[in-house]
């Protein structure tokens, strides 16, 4: 009897174990929850190049000579999207993103790009308003986020605007 008792409270605690703990490895971090209350619903897609996709003189004229090209994205987002590719950063690099915008469905003149990283303390992807710059719709914009923590990042576009991007690390 006292063996198939202990038997049934590892079988319960093993059946417990198995629900509970997905349900904490993909539970959606509170940044994420404001985001979805602030934007709607996370919405969007990129496609990657390994080349960059804006022209060799714009490049030249805003790259420091040190800068390393880590890779370029289209993407097209109608709420909030990040852009699922990492920006491996070492402790004081810099990071800039040269993005070329155009309206997507709206009628917004600006928009935000923001840099995130992974915290495990927080349960997911983490960005601040310290860490989010604004962009004008419609044109080029030269981003710079400087002396970075060494982490990987990611770009988290925030508003209604499709276009391409180009990410360096200097």
């Amino acid at each position: 009897m006292l063996v198939n008792r202990a038997l049934k409270k590892v079988l319960v605690a093993t059946l417990l174990g198995s629900v509970l703990i997905p349900s904490v490895a993909f539970a959606e971090s509170d940044y994420e929850k404001q985001l979805d209350q602030q934007y709607g619903p996370e919405n969007g897609y990129s496609t990657f190049y390994n080349a960059p996709l804006h022209d060799e003189k714009t490049l030249q004229s805003v790259q420091p000579s040190s800068t390393g090209f880590k890779w370029s994205a289209n993407y097209e987002v109608t709420t909030h999207y990040q852009i699922p590719r990492n920006i491996p950063v070492s402790n004081g690099e810099s990071i800039q993103v040269i993005s070329t915008s155009s309206r997507n469905t709206g009628s917004n003149s600006t928009y935000d790009l923001g840099m995130e990283y992974y915290d495990s303390w927080a349960g997911g992807w983490y960005g601040s308003n310290s860490m989010t710059k604004t962009a004008d719709v419609g044109s080029t914009s030269y981003l710079h986020w400087e002396h970075m923590d060494g982490k990987d990042y990611r770009v988290r576009v925030k508003g209604n605007v499709k276009g391409s991007m180009t990410v360096n690390v200097y």
